[in-house]
């Protein structure tokens, strides 16, 4: 759960970094990021199980998605399914 917070709060820190330079030179980039965070909340796991059914497209498309691997690793450490090393791949895509 440790390694998952760190990659989270690394994660969410290059994220504000590069929107806050864009906000400064675009100014409505804000209003984009707003939309895109109301959009991210619903794609990224955190309502639906996306590895409910792992042969299915959409599943597919969900892990293209890094938030799904946050949202899915804090399940995983919370409800003791699985290690974060155990998804050797999935890590590996998420850096």
């Amino acid at each position: 759960m440790f390694i998952t917070f760190f990659l989270t709060v690394l994660f969410l820190m290059t994220i504000s970094l590069f929107t806050s330079v864009l906000t400064v030179i675009f100014r409505d980039f804000q209003l984009i990021i707003n939309s895109a965070m109301r959009l991210l909340f619903f794609v990224s796991g955190a309502v639906i199980d996306v590895t409910a059914n792992e042969n299915s497209i959409l599943t597919k498309l969900f892990k293209l998605n890094p938030f799904v691997y946050l949202v899915e690793g804090f399940r995983d450490a919370l409800l003791s399914r699985e290690w974060f090393f155990e998804k050797t791949w999935w890590t590996i895509y998420f850096f």
